[in-house]
């Protein structure tokens, strides 16, 4: 390239959020391939690793954030000029840049088996623009292989009663669709941002609950009220408090599947449910998943939102307005927020 400066979003402390700084493009090395960001979503995991409070511990810093880019190849070994292709890093900050920037550079080797996360960079047939993919992929990916979690612990969901705690986030979203397609008997969308809470009834929620400020005993009864029977599964993003109240209202041989821990890493939980109702206890990380099947995981969420089946809600930001957006991110902005490098326009939202 001859342009060897770029802006990209630099995290120089745990406890700031990035700045936008002109930095060197990054040269590629053999068997890697130089890619154009054309979006990148804001990703829950960029904002843990930034905190120092991910499992691997304080990030290496300064460093670029961004794990997931929708973007085009400017040159690489396997993969030609002008391939539209989606990117993963596995976790800028630990000797990794990622994809917050005009342009990343990233391995072109494709992981086809084993368990784990691994960067890696993937063609991408769809005629979807690039921010609705970025959208789309990262919570169609998770939310596809969470159900497929829960089918393989119990079987298919058709007719049971699921509840959703952070149905108001990007996956929860897809979630709550997803159970509607699948059959469910009844689907119960907790979260605190009353918005989004209602339209998710348009989205095959059949009842909402508005977290508030109120007792484990208080949320619990709330819980089972909405559901109107027994609960059978609850897929929780948020652990915490709203963990345990959902717990306590999970009806006998019930299934419990923490996936995030928005709301408090740490949640009093009864043990009461475990052994009075058989309740199951279980989790579910993208990072234990094999490539492959999160690859096929995306392809059948774009397939899902071209054909009209998945509706995605995001919002699009340019470059020069991340450090706004990352703070909106990090204290729930109520959609997915979208960087898009290249563009220099206002905020956009959207509703695909």
């Amino acid at each position: 390239m001859t342009d060897h400066q770029m802006r990209a979003a630099v995290l120089k402390s745990c406890d700031e959020g990035p700045s936008i700084e002109t930095v060197p493009t990054p040269r590629r090395s053999p068997g890697q391939c130089l890619v154009r960001v054309e979006a990148a979503a804001i990703e829950r995991l960029d904002l843990l690793v930034a905190s120092g409070q991910y499992l691997e511990g304080v990030p290496q810093l300064p460093y670029i954030p961004g794990t997931e880019a929708i973007g085009t190849v400017i040159e690489g070994d396997k993969f030609a000029p002008g391939t539209r292709v989606r990117v993963e890093l596995h976790l800028p900050g630990y000797g990794v840049d990622g994809c917050f920037a005009e342009y990343v550079a990233v391995s072109e080797a494709l992981s086809e088996e084993g368990m784990g996360a691994t960067s890696q960079v993937v063609p991408i047939d769809s005629p979807l623009p690039p921010p609705v993919i970025a959208a789309a992929a990262p919570a169609g990916l998770s939310a596809k292989l969470l159900l497929e979690r829960v089918a393989a612990l119990r079987g298919p969901i058709e007719g049971a009663t699921i509840l959703v705690l952070g149905a108001t986030g990007a996956v929860g979203e897809v979630i709550v669709q997803l159970c509607a397609l699948q059959g469910t008997g009844r689907v119960i969308a907790a979260g605190r941002n009353r918005d989004r809470l209602k339209a998710l009834l348009d989205l095959g929620a059949d009842a909402v609950v508005e977290l508030e400020t109120e007792t484990k005993e208080e949320l619990s009864q709330r819980f089972r009220d909405a559901a109107e029977r027994p609960i059978d599964v609850v897929l929780d993003a948020l652990w915490g408090e709203p963990a345990a109240a959902a717990l306590d209202a999970t009806g006998q041989g019930g299934l419990f599947v923490n996936f995030g821990t928005s709301a408090g890493r740490f949640s009093e939980i009864s043990g009461v449910p475990l052994r009075s109702e058989y309740v199951t206890i279980a989790g579910y990380a993208g990072t234990r998943v094999s490539p492959e099947d999160r690859r096929r995981a995306v392809d059948e969420t774009l397939r899902d939102v071209e054909e009209g089946r998945l509706k995605i809600t995001y919002e699009e930001v340019p470059l020069t307005d991340l450090p706004t957006a990352w703070h909106r991110q990090a204290h729930s902005a109520g959609t997915k927020l979208i960087v898009v490098p290249n563009s220099s326009v206002a905020a956009v939202t959207a509703h695909i």
